[in-house]
């Protein structure tokens, strides 16, 4: 092996090329389902939520990026109601994946966009989570969770085709307290 002379630190999710190579996720999703019309998908430091609403904007499709955030970690959302970005809340939540300050660079593209930011409740997130594993027998991430959680909460407000990013399975159901249902 040589030895590494310098090296580079590259944020996980306030980079371009980060951001860019998360946007794809969506790009693929519009070719693969058309006629999306929402993607609603988790923030936290906004790689995810910014690279797809570039994602969009390079598809000739006018679909738009929705995105959740748990209540306890909800610094995009007062970040975005603000106009300025505001540091991360202690670590409150179950949804480990957001508990980042959303990055100057997602900042600026999500506020460019108009970005929604949904808040959702604990409670909220272990529900979507035990939903998902009973529809579709598949284990999600609670930050994954999060969108689900979001978009159950504002049904009644959408329409059309709607799409969810759902990442990881790096979580069990029996980490998560039983939700009554």
């Amino acid at each position: 092996f040589e030895k590494v002379q310098e090296a580079a630190f590259i944020p996980p999710y306030d980079d371009s090329r980060v951001v860019a190579g998360q946007g794809t996720a969506a790009l693929e999703f519009l070719t693969q389902v058309q006629g999306l019309e929402e993607i609603w998908v988790p923030i936290g430091g906004g790689g995810l939520a910014s690279g797809s609403v570039l994602g969009c904007s390079a598809s000739t499709n006018a679909c738009h990026v929705v995105c959740s955030e748990p209540v306890f970690a909800r610094d995009a959302h007062d970040s975005l109601k603000t106009g300025r970005v505001l540091p991360a809340l202690p670590p409150k939540t179950i949804a480990d994946g957001l508990r980042s300050s959303i990055g100057q660079l997602n900042f600026e593209i999500l506020q460019a966009a108009a970005t929604a930011v949904h808040l959702v409740t604990e409670q909220e997130i272990h529900e979507a989570l035990i939903l998902i594993h009973s529809l579709l027998n598949t284990v999600i991430e609670p930050s994954s969770a999060v969108p689900v959680a979001g978009l159950l909460k504002r049904k009644s407000c959408t329409k059309g085709h709607i799409g969810v990013i759902l990442t990881g399975g790096n979580y069990t159901l029996e980490n998560s307290p039983t939700v009554d249902h």
